[in-house]
C-alpha cells in the first residue's frame, strides 16, 4: 500500500518557480481556456492501494482506473492537472473543531463524512500526479461515452458561469508550487450530492470543503467548511497569517463621469511583491465595470482573465503577470475600465460606488490615494478624500483629491445636491449633500425639511459617540444621498440612502439606520477587523452603538423593547412551520453565518447577536447594587483609545474586556462568540418571613435547559416592592438546577428575572 502524507512533501516540481519567463505571456490565458472546456486525454491508468492522507482529508483507492484530462501549456511544456477516476474507493473529511464540525452538520446532519464513493475527479500539482500515477498500468483508449459524462459533471461546478477561481487556483500552485501541496478532490456522496474538498495553500485560510447547491435556477459551490490547517478548540490561530504576496502602498485613480452617468478611469496600483515569488493576481472589481485593459509599469500589456458574458458577471478579475517578480520587486499595475456604476436614472444619479469601483487586492489592506475626477459642471461631486483643487472648462469640471491616512476603502457621489452644514460646539463639521429637486418631483413632495432630521441624527449620533468612545476621528464629515435604501460608511464619508430622506418614522427606525452608519466612523472606518472572523467588532459595535443613541432619543422602554426583539430573533432563527434550515452559527463564523441553510443570518448574527454580546459584557461589567456601568464605558473607550487607526482581532477585544475585568473572560467568548449555546431559564421563587432580621426572604430556583455543563452567566434579578420601589440583585447561574436565597428589606410585590433584557435567553416564570 502506498502512503502519502502531503503536509511534509516538498516536490521536487519547485524547480518551476525559477524557471524562465514565457515568451509569450499569453500561455496563461489559453491554459485557464483550456482547463475551463477540459476533455480527458486518449490513455488510461489501472491503478491500485494508494491513499492520501492531508490535514482533515483522506481518500483511499482500493482499484480502479484513472483518466487524466488533457495536458495544459506552461512555460515548462504541457502538465498534466486534472484526472477521473472510477472504482473502489473510501472519502474522509474530519474537521478538527468543533465549530467546523457544527457547520458540516447544518449541511450534511452529521459532523464528519466517511463514504464509499465509486468516482472522483482531482485537480492537483505535479506531487500528488506522481502518487495517481505511480505504478500505474497504462492502457491506450478512448474513454467511453459515460465516462467522458461523468467527467463533464464533475467539472461542470467548478467552471460554470466562467468561473476561473479553482482552475486559477490550480493553474497558480501548478506553476508556482509551495512546501504544501494543491488538491482539490471531488467526490459524489449517496443522497448528497457532488462535494469538494480543497486545499491551497496560497489561501490565509488553505482547508474548505464545498458543496454543489444544484436547485432549479440557482447553481453554486456553496462554501461549507474553511479554516487554517493549525486551528484547534483554542481557536488562537483563527485568523491565520496574510498570505497577501503583494503588499499595495497607493491607488492612483484617474476617472470621467459623463452626464448619462457613464463611468470610464484608469486605476494604477503600487505594490511590493512579498512573497518569494508572484506572477498570478487575484484581483476584484464591480461587476458592471469591464475591463478594457491592463498594463505594467513599463507600459506593456498584462494578460488578464474575466467573464465575457453579460450573464456571467462577477467582481472576479484574475490577472497574470508576463514575467516573475521576486520579494522586494516593485509592481505598477494600470487597469483601464468602463461601466454604469453611476447611471443616471429617475432624474439622479445611481451611484453604486461601494468598495469596488476601483480594483482591490487583499481586502483587509489599507493604503492611500490619489483621485481625479471629470464630470459635467452642474452636478457636485463630493468623496471621501480630502479636495485638493477644482476648476472648470467649458461643460467639464475637473477637481484633485487625496487620501494621505491609509484607508481600507474609500468611495464618491454625485449628483445635483443642495449642500446643508450642521455645527456644533467642539464636533466636526457636517455637510450633508440633499436632493431636492428629486424628492419634490420624482418623490411627489416626500422628505420636506426631513433633512433637517437627518442632519440632526447625524449631529446627535457625532456628540454621543464622541463622548463614549474617544474623539471624531477625522477632519469632518460628509453624508450624500443615494438613490438606495441602505447605508455604507467609509472615512469621514457617508452613503445614506433616500428612504431615510423621505420621513423620519415614529418608532425610531430612522434613528437607528443613521446612527448606526454614523458610529462606523469609530468602529470600522478607524478601529478596523482582522478578518471576516472579526467583523462583529464593526457591526455588531456599530448596532450596538445606534441602540445607544436610540435610547438617548427615544426613552428606555424603546431601547429595551428593541433589544428584547433582537434577542426574540437570534432565539427563534427558523423555528417556524414548515421551515426548513439549520440553527444559526456562532458570531466568529462572520459571513459565513449566511447560507442556504441559514439565510438572513449575516444580519441576524453579526448585528443584532454581535449588539447582545455588548450588552451582555454591560451586564458583566455593572454594579448591579447602584446599577453603575461606567466601567464597560470605560473599557469602550479603551478598547478604541487604544486600537484606533489599527485591524483588531476577537482576541484583542477579549484582552480589554479581561484588562477590565481582571479575571479569564474566556468562558464568556466562548459561550457567546465563539459557539452558539442558547439556554433557556425557569425561574421560580417563594417570600417567607426572617426573624433573625426582621425582613423577609426570597428562596429561589433557577432551572436551566440547553448550554453545555460548563454553561454560567451572570444574572440580574429585579425586586419589586409593594410600594413600587425597586432594588437590584444578581446572582451567578452556572448550574442545571440553582437555589439560591435574595434577602428583601419590604414587602415584595414580584421579582423579576433578567430585566433589561441582559441576558440572551428564553426566561419563563
Amino acid at each position: 500500500m502506498r502512503w502519502l502524507r502531503l503536509t511534509a512533501l516538498i516536490p521536487a516540481f519547485c524547480a518551476v518557480a525559477a524557471a524562465k519567463p514565457p515568451a509569450d505571456s499569453s500561455v496563461w490565458t489559453e491554459a485557464l481556456r483550456q482547463m475551463q472546456q477540459a476533455r480527458l486525454d486518449t490513455v488510461a491508468l489501472e491503478i491500485d492501494s494508494r491513499t492520501i492522507v492531508h490535514h482533515s482529508y483522506t481518500f483511499h483507492i482500493d482499484s480502479g482506473t484513472l483518466y487524466p484530462a488533457r495536458p495544459v501549456p506552461t512555460e515548462s511544456g504541457p502538465v498534466r492537472w486534472a484526472y477521473y477516476f472510477r472504482g473502489r474507493a473510501r472519502f474522509r473529511f474530519v474537521p478538527p473543531v468543533s465549530i467546523e464540525r457544527d457547520q458540516l452538520r447544518r449541511f450534511y446532519d452529521v459532523d464528519s463524512l466517511d463514504e464509499a464513493v465509486g468516482e472522483a475527479l482531482f485537480l492537483c500539482d505535479d506531487s500528488i500526479r506522481s502518487l495517481l500515477e505511480d505504478d500505474g498500468l497504462p492502457v491506450q483508449m478512448r474513454p467511453e461515452k459515460s465516462v467522458r459524462e461523468a467527467f463533464d459533471e464533475f467539472l461542470e461546478p467548478l467552471v460554470q458561469n466562467e468561473n476561473h477561481a479553482f482552475t486559477f487556483s490550480a493553474l497558480r500552485s501548478i506553476v508556482h508550487p509551495r512546501s504544501e501541496p494543491f488538491l482539490l478532490s471531488i467526490v459524489r456522496i449517496k443522497r448528497r450530492g457532488l462535494t469538494a474538498y480543497m486545499y491551497d495553500p496560497y489561501r490565509r485560510e488553505p482547508v474548505s470543503l464545498y458543496r454543489d447547491h444544484d436547485i432549479p435556477g440557482e447553481r453554486f459551490m456553496e462554501l461549507v467548511c474553511s479554516y487554517v490547517s493549525d486551528i484547534d478548540e483554542t481557536y488562537a490561530t483563527i485568523n491565520g497569517a496574510s498570505t497577501d504576496q503583494l503588499l499595495v502602498h497607493h491607488i492612483d485613480i484617474d476617472a470621467t463621469i459623463s452626464g448619462g452617468g457613464e463611468y470610464r478611469g484608469r486605476a494604477t496600483v503600487a505594490c511590493t511583491v512579498r512573497d518569494s515569488t508572484v506572477q498570478f493576481v487575484p484581483m476584484a472589481l464591480h461587476e458592471k465595470l469591464k475591463v478594457d485593459s491592463i498594463r505594467n509599469e513599463y507600459g506593456l500589456p498584462v494578460p488578464f482573465m474575466r467573464y465575457t458574458s453579460d450573464s456571467h458577471k462577477s467582481e472576479a478579475l484574475f490577472v497574470l503577470l508576463p514575467d516573475v517578480r521576486h520579494a522586494g520587486d516593485s509592481i505598477s499595475l494600470s487597469l483601464f475600465y468602463h461601466g454604469d456604476i453611476a447611471k443616471r436614472e429617475v432624474g439622479e444619479f445611481k451611484v453604486e460606488a461601494g468598495a469596488s469601483w476601483y480594483p482591490r487586492y487583499g481586502l483587509d489592506q489599507r493604503h492611500t490615494y490619489s483621485l481625479k475626477f471629470r464630470t459635467p459642471r452642474d452636478v457636485t461631486l463630493i468623496a471621501s478624500a480630502e479636495l485638493l483643487d477644482s476648476a472648470t472648462t467649458g461643460d467639464t469640471l475637473y477637481t484633485r483629491w487625496t487620501v494621505d491616512r491609509p484607508a481600507r476603502n474609500i468611495s464618491f457621489n454625485v449628483g445635483w445636491f443642495t449642500r446643508y452644514d450642521f455645527t456644533d460646539s467642539g464636533l466636526p463639521p457636517v455637510a450633508l449633500y440633499y436632493n431636492e429637486w428629486l424628492h419634490q418631483y420624482i418623490l411627489k413632495g416626500s422628505g420636506r425639511n426631513v433633512y433637517k432630521d437627518v442632519g440632526s441624527d447625524v449631529v446627535g449620533a457625532v456628540r454621543l459617540f464622541s463622548k463614549l468612545f474617544g474623539a471624531f476621528p477625522f477632519e469632518q464629515l460628509v453624508i450624500g444621498e443615494i438613490i438606495y435604501p441602505h447605508g455604507e460608511s467609509f472615512p469621514g464619508f457617508i452613503h445614506m440612502g433616500a428612504n431615510t430622506f423621505v420621513s423620519t418614522d415614529h418608532w425610531g427606525e430612522d434613528h437607528l439606520f443613521r446612527s448606526h452608519e454614523v458610529a462606523h466612523q469609530w468602529w470600522g472606518s478607524s478601529l478596523d477587523y482582522q478578518t471576516y472572523h472579526d467583523q462583529w467588532l464593526s457591526e455588531g459595535f456599530a448596532t450596538y452603538a445606534s441602540l445607544l443613541y436610540l435610547q438617548q432619543e427615544k426613552g428606555d422602554e424603546r431601547y429595551y423593547d428593541k433589544l428584547g426583539e433582537y434577542a426574540d430573533e437570534v432565539i427563534s432563527a427558523r423555528k417556524y412551520l414548515f421551515f426548513d434550515g439549520a440553527e444559526s452559527g456562532p458570531i466568529i463564523l462572520g459571513r459565513r453565518t449566511a447560507s442556504t441553510r441559514t439565510e438572513g443570518d449575516y444580519d441576524l448574527i453579526i448585528y443584532k447577536k454581535g449588539a447582545l454580546v455588548l450588552h451582555m459584557l454591560r451586564t458583566c461589567l455593572t454594579d448591579w447594587t447602584t446599577r453603575d456601568d461606567s466601567r464597560f464605558f470605560s473599557m469602550l473607550a479603551d478598547f478604541y483609545g487604544t486600537y484606533a487607526g489599527r485591524a483588531v482581532s476577537t482576541t484583542d477585544f477579549r484582552r480589554m474586556v479581561e484588562k477590565h475585568t481582571r479575571t479569564d473572560m474566556g468562558w464568556f467568548f466562548d459561550q457567546w462568540v465563539y459557539h452558539n449555546e442558547l439556554p433557556e431559564y425557569r425561574f421560580a421563587y417563594d417570600i417567607v418571613a426572617d426573624t433573625v432580621s426582621g425582613g423577609w426572604q426570597a428562596n429561589c430556583r433557577v432551572t436551566r435547559d440547553g448550554g453545555s455543563e460548563s454553561f454560567c452567566m451572570l444574572m440580574p434579578f429585579e425586586i419589586e416592592y409593594a410600594d413600587r420601589s425597586k432594588d437590584y440583585a444578581a446572582k451567578w447561574v452556572d448550574e442545571r438546577s440553582s437555589p439560591f436565597s435574595l434577602y428583601v428589606k419590604k414587602p415584595v410585590r414580584k421579582i423579576k428575572m433578567n430585566p433589561f433584557a441582559a441576558v440572551l435567553a428564553r426566561v419563563k416564570q
